[in-house]
């Protein structure tokens, strides 16, 4: 695979969303920056929750749009939707998936540095993150440029990017479910926010059909 011939790091921020309703999927999102000021901590940074909760209870409050996150240093961002398969659980579906998402980008993996909210334990995260690029692409991710850190959704703004664009791109599953159900059973969604992300922009590939049974065997070998 060749890569890009970059001098400088790349961040990537990750986060999650549920989509509800029947279905057990995720919405993961991956934003992507060489501006070191997106990692740089901060404190008490609104995600996607708070923004719904603060509109609730009345609050004028301007909810960052994917045009507003690209002139704060965003270059770039991608997602996939994550499932459980047959033969492996959710954990282990979602770290491939991140492990695909950074495999998309095309940056030297040694030229990665990896911010992850902990929807996991980090040396969970960390463990299967390195044997996952090694096992499927044979490239070697630095266990120090993977950070895990509590709360990131909230202190590292490129993850906090990724927190909104997961519950926005999460948000057009639900809208697309509510289609098909009758009254009384439309699943919850709050659409305060004023820009939609279609679902289909940016959209990665899950493994296809064909390549599902390698993958499990791959996961629990």
């Amino acid at each position: 695979m060749a890569y890009l011939n970059l001098n400088k790091f790349h961040y990537f921020g990750f986060d999650e969303s549920p989509i509800g309703g029947n279905s057990s999927g995720l919405v993961l999102a991956c934003t992507e920056t060489d501006d070191s000021r997106l990692i740089e901590k901060r404190t008490n940074l609104l995600k996607a929750a708070d923004y719904i909760h603060l509109i609730r209870e009345g609050e004028e409050i301007v909810v960052p749009s994917l045009f507003n996150m690209g002139l704060n240093g965003l270059s770039s961002y991608s997602w996939i939707r994550s499932n459980r398969g047959r033969s492996f659980c959710r954990q282990r579906a979602a770290h491939a998936s991140i492990a695909q998402l950074l495999m998309e980008s095309e940056v030297d993996p040694r030229r990665m540095v990896v911010y992850i909210d902990e929807f996991f334990p980090p040396e969970y995260t960390k463990e299967l993150l390195v044997e996952y690029m090694q096992r499927f692409y044979g490239v070697n991710l630095p266990r120090p440029n993977i950070q895990v850190i509590p709360g990131a959704d909230r202190s590292i703004p490129l993850v906090n990017f990724a927190d909104i664009l997961a519950y926005r791109i999460a948000a057009s599953f639900r809208r697309t479910q509510n289609c098909y159900t009758g009254p009384g059973q439309r699943l919850p969604m709050v659409e305060l926010f004023s820009e939609q992300i279609v679902a289909s922009d940016q959209r990665v590939s899950t493994v296809a059909e064909e390549g599902r049974e390698t993958l499990a065997f791959l996961l629990s070998a």
